[in-house]
């Protein structure tokens, strides 16, 4: 069974059974590309309108939907390329109205950073400050850089991107009332408060950019 490590944070990398896939490996570009769409939006099934519309949006109807057909077989094949019949695969699942990704078998690092964000929240609120730190300096660790920064202008990465973006920056005012009141017992936290603060920082800032976007 193939397993895949994925870093969306930052330019997409992608381990094969913790063996790293460089850029120039992959079968094509827009298998690329489709790999990237699905797994970004891998609680959900994406529509083949919807991929043919961002993948191909210069060729006819059929001549797309063809593109879409062969990308998605070459990303199967590539993906697990021990894997033969038509249309089997672990990762690109066949839904109607198109495809979605399965990460059951995939270790993602938005899927961590996410976990470790709610792990800190749920600490806050019960007062365990030093395990809430814990889970928001690892929180700050994964998160390394935005969403695929190597698509800055595709619009689909910039909604997901936003999307994290608001997503991680709810909560930050309770969370940074917690830590300005500390108990100046916790003394061996001090470093680990100045994380979580860079952190929350970094969460505000990219608040207030987007507003200054919608301006």
């Amino acid at each position: 069974m193939t397993r895949l490590r994925i870093q969306l944070f930052g330019p997409l990398t992608v381990w094969r059974d913790e063996r790293p896939i460089s850029k120039a490996d992959w079968s094509s570009p827009k298998a690329r590309q489709l790999f990237k769409i699905l797994a970004t939006f891998r609680e959900r099934i994406v529509a083949g309108d919807e991929l043919v519309e961002w993948l191909w949006p210069g060729l006819a109807p059929d001549s797309a939907r063809n593109s879409l057909w062969v990308a998605v077989s070459q990303l199967r094949r590539f993906l697990e390329p021990g894997v033969t019949g038509r249309g089997r695969s672990a990762f690109i699942l066949s839904h109607s109205p198109g495809y979605r990704f399965s990460s059951q078998d995939c270790d993602i690092d938005v899927d961590a950073f996410l976990a470790c964000v709610a792990d800190g929240r749920a600490h806050a609120r019960a007062g365990d400050i030093g395990a809430a730190i814990d889970a928001y300096r690892a929180a700050e660790r994964l998160y390394a850089d935005d969403l695929l920064t190597d698509d800055p202008y595709e619009d689909w990465a910039i909604a997901a991107r936003e999307h994290l973006r608001e997503t991680n920056a709810a909560g930050e005012e309770s969370w940074r009332g917690r830590v300005e009141h500390i108990p100046s017992g916790e003394v061996r936290y001090v470093e680990d408060i100045a994380a979580v603060i860079r952190l929350m920082e970094r969460w505000m800032t990219l608040d207030e950019d987007k507003a200054r976007s919608m301006e």
